[in-house]
């Protein structure tokens, strides 16, 4: 937002002190006129006080998220390939599936759409296509980690009015316009959906789910 919309309406009786305009810029008026006057310092004032509380509610909610991801990585880092094969239903994704589809749909939204973590990401935009391997457990959190690390660095810097700024995407041959702020967002509902899809599974095979 541009400092010159602000603008303050004073009007400067005889007498008055000067100084009351010192931060405006303004060194010298007349004994009685009437001005607009840029305020800046109600524009920076204000600025601060929105990008901090910005700052404070993505903190709030990164806390969250990296404890749910931390342990995810947890319930992943002990098991041995027999067990990521395993999966609730048979038409339904193996534990190795679920945190594979995890890890690329975090990367294909902050790599393609927020174009944010350059080549750290784009190795695992594939990982959740029908002909990718199975990875192995140090593999999976490894990849929890990295596209961890880009989420939180966004997250770490982002203000209103980065959130605020739109971008686009392409599905089914439609494009739809998003703002940051939506996509940062439904990442953040598809780790949730699936991880708890991932805990279901590691339960009902007797295994140890993530502890949330």
């Amino acid at each position: 937002m541009d400092a010159r919309r602000f603008f303050a309406h004073v009007s400067l009786e005889p007498g008055r002190p000067q100084g009351f305009l010192h931060s405006t810029g303004v060194q010298t008026l007349p004994q009685s006129c009437t001005i607009a006057v840029v305020v800046v310092q109600v524009y920076w004032s204000q600025g601060a006080k929105n990008m901090s509380e910005t700052s404070e509610t993505l903190a709030f909610f990164r806390q969250g998220w990296q404890n749910y991801q931390q342990q995810l990585s947890l319930a992943l880092a002990r098991l041995e390939p027999s067990q990521l094969a395993l999966r609730a239903a048979p038409n339904l994704r193996s534990i190795d599936e679920l945190a594979r589809h995890i890890i690329s749909v975090r990367a294909g939204w902050f790599h393609f759409q927020l174009e944010e973590g350059a080549g750290e990401l784009s190795a695992f935009t594939t990982w959740a296509e029908p002909e990718s391997l199975p990875r192995s457990a140090e593999e999976l959190v490894s990849g929890l980690e990295k596209t961890w690390q880009v989420i939180q660095e966004v997250l770490g810097r982002s203000t209103l009015a980065d959130l605020q700024s739109t971008v686009q995407d392409e599905w089914e041959g439609q494009i739809y316009t998003l703002t940051r702020g939506w996509v940062i967002w439904h990442v953040m509902e598809h780790d949730i959906h699936h991880g708890g899809e991932l805990a279901y599974s590691l339960g009902m095979h007797g295994l140890a789910a993530p502890d949330i």
